[in-house]
């Protein structure tokens, strides 16, 4: 699949799995679930890096932000300081973090390694995470990596880049301001607390690259919860491949709102947001933790994908009828509950009907927003092979018209927030003109209406209308002396 055009991603990795432009927040080093070791290419040693300094450079999903997070972290604790991904030139090692949901973060990836080596050929690249695993020794090899871990999760990646690249004397330089763990400078975090699927949707590879499901501990999650609100982080994000399936694997079997419970009991935390569920995995427990718990982010995102029940069942996906069920419950409770979705236009026998299915499904309900991808298919999988497929065309034309109802159902649901009086914003950055930018516990896009505010804070105020680039604008009642 390929994202329709660049938005504000979503707060999701499964089925799921979605490119996400933006994930504030320090580190939250919980190492996902074990993978085997890495696996390295078997050919005459690479020559070492002449600066420890490394950037990151990160494509893709929710999930491949947490692992940047985790690797980050792993990274500093050896002695090895990263640097702002635009610094590659002051580097002397590169990570290219690559992710394959979709057609255009693999396609992103691979024209990053090909730029740096260009662009800087005594730099050490590393190609990891989902792309290398799924491309492989050798197409990364061709593509000007250095290094290539198709196996193991980022501390793993840490301990073989400090043994393979980094400069043969030691650290190069010390730690960094901004490079200490837990102080990346962004504000909202990703907490991985699953990995990998279980799922056989025909069109996603994401099984292949992250194995079977996982669930984190719920003692770890609480202890780095625990840690990032003693932080001063304002929001933490849950997220997972099936993030919906965290506990399922556990013994004994847990849910996901019994750690969520555990969560909202801590004594001092962070708010909290769920990155995404999907419809198999909603249930009425977790419907009314999400709509009436102060703690915890009144936002849903479900990865549905269709509207068609015809094409869902031959895309290998979970009937919608009961989250759809549970969804108007959760609307009842609670009028204002923000809703997003993901959608696929132009899945392999997708007809006209079913996308006009799609469509009036997404129209009747109340949404705050759609996240539109445009099929592509990915090799390997089973809908690659399907017939017939949808003509290019005919795929943009469906783009298209959902892209025109998202719209609407932004706009329309910006009227509702700001009619609704208050806000409350996860402060990630001071813009030009000093005020705060942000997003909302209802995840939208905001402004603080005032130049007193610091990243790193939680403000809450009245709406004040939007701005011209749409974000809401907000007032603040008072100006947070700490995070």
């Amino acid at each position: 699949m390929s994202r329709a055009r660049r938005r504000r991603a979503p707060e999701s990795a499964g089925g799921g799995a979605t490119p996400d432009a933006d994930a504030g927040g320090v580190a939250a080093a919980v190492a996902p679930p074990s993978l085997p070791p890495p696996r390295e290419a078997s050919e005459p040693a690479t020559p070492r890096a002449v600066r420890s300094e490394v950037v990151l450079l990160t494509f893709g999903c929710r999930a491949q932000q947490a692992d940047e997070e985790v690797l980050r972290d792993a990274l500093v604790e050896r002695g090895l300081p990263v640097l702002d991904e635009r610094r590659a030139a002051d580097a002397g090692i590169a990570v290219v973090h690559g992710c394959v949901v979709t057609a255009r973060a693999e396609r992103d990836a691979r024209k990053t390694m090909r730029r740096l080596r260009r662009e800087h050929p005594e730099l050490r690249i590393v190609a990891a995470g989902c792309f290398a695993r799924l491309a492989g020794v050798a197409a990364c090899r061709e593509l000007g990596a250095d290094l290539v871990l198709t196996a193991g999760g980022p501390v793993e990646a840490a301990r073989a880049i400090r043994e393979r690249l980094a400069p043969a004397g030691g650290p190069g330089a010390s730690v960094c301001p901004g490079s200490a763990p837990g102080s990346t400078g962004r504000h909202r975090v990703p907490l991985r607390i699953q990995d990998g699927c279980d799922g056989r949707c025909a069109y996603c590879i994401v099984p292949q690259v992250r194995g079977r499901a996982r669930s984190v501990p719920v003692e770890e999650v609480v202890r780095q919860v625990e840690r990032l609100g003693a932080a001063g982080v304002p929001e933490v994000v849950l997220s997972g491949i099936q993030t919906g399936a965290w506990g399922r694997d556990l013994d004994p079997p847990l849910a996901l709102s019994d750690l969520l419970e555990r969560l909202l009991a801590l004594p001092r935390r962070p708010r909290l947001r769920i990155s995404s569920v999907e419809p198999q995995y909603l249930t009425d427990c977790l419907v009314g933790l999400v709509t009436g718990e102060a703690g915890l982010c009144p936002h849903l995102h479900l990865p549905i994908q269709s509207g068609s029940p015809g094409l869902l069942a031959r895309m290998g996906r979970a009937d919608l009828a009961p989250a759809l069920e549970l969804l108007q419950r959760a609307w009842s409770r609670c009028p204002d509950l923000a809703v997003g979705v993901d959608v696929v236009a132009g899945l392999p026998t997708e007809t006209e009907r079913d996308h006009e299915a799609t469509l009036a499904l997404l129209e009747r309900l109340p949404l705050s927003y759609l996240h539109v991808f445009t099929y592509s298919p990915r090799p390997g999988t089973p809908a690659a092979v399907l017939v017939p497929q949808v003509p290019e065309r005919t795929a943009a034309l469906r783009t298209r018209a959902l892209l025109r109802l998202d719209e609407r159902l932004r706009a329309a649901y910006r009227e509702r927030a700001v009619a609704r009086g208050w806000a409350e914003v996860a402060v990630e950055r001071i813009d030009a003109g000093g005020c705060g930018r942000g997003t909302t516990e209802r995840f939208l896009p905001a402004v603080i209406v005032s130049r007193e505010v610091r990243a790193g804070t939680l403000v809450r105020g009245t709406t004040d209308g939007l701005d011209a680039d749409g974000a809401l604008r907000v007032v603040p009642e008072r100006t947070p002396a700490t995070g």
